[in-house]
């Protein structure tokens, strides 16, 4: 069990223990465990609450990245096309010139090649981002947690304060 006094506006965690005494017999101790400041207490929260907006603020930037990676993944997908398409100047019936795309079948090979190698490494930055992204929504369920402890330490104080002012020890 523990006890809990108060100190210059601290809360100090004290264990019960049970000691024996020179001739044998059992003798309960209050054993110093921790204490808890207001100003630490509101420090940890400060801390906490911060860490809780910087992982806010990486999973609203983990959203922009994710729209700009499907961007450039259909930029991508247009250019592995258009590698295998050279031009070609023609001559129209007036004997103006231009340019067409034609197909270049050992291009069209190679272009084929080279398309499944940037989907593989497209697939492989892929798993990076998703431990990354696993990595910060960890950080928050850390920070959420921290705060959730601190609430239960203020909660407590406050409880132990109450007692106080109302005359209960």
């Amino acid at each position: 069990m523990i006890n809990k006094k108060i100190a210059n506006n601290n809360v100090e965690s004290f264990e019960e223990v049970i000691v024996k005494d020179i001739n044998g017999d059992d003798k309960t101790i209050l054993e110093y465990k921790e204490s808890f400041g207001q100003d630490k207490i509101d420090d940890q929260k400060a801390k906490a609450e911060l860490d809780l907006k910087k992982a806010n603020v990486i999973v609203e930037t983990k959203k922009l990245v994710e729209v700009i990676a499907d961007a450039q993944k259909k930029v991508d997908n247009i250019k592995a096309v258009m590698a295998i398409y050279e031009t070609e100047t023609k001559t129209d019936k007036d004997g103006n010139d231009f340019e067409v795309y034609v197909k270049n079948e050992e291009l069209e090979q190679a272009g084929y090649s080279q398309e499944a190698l940037i989907q593989a490494e497209k697939e492989l930055v892929k798993a990076d981002k998703f431990n990354a992204i696993k990595y910060k929504m960890d950080k928050i369920k850390e920070a959420e947690d921290k705060l959730d402890e601190l609430e239960k330490v203020q909660s407590e104080m406050d409880k132990i304060f109450n007692k106080q002012k109302n005359g209960k020890s």
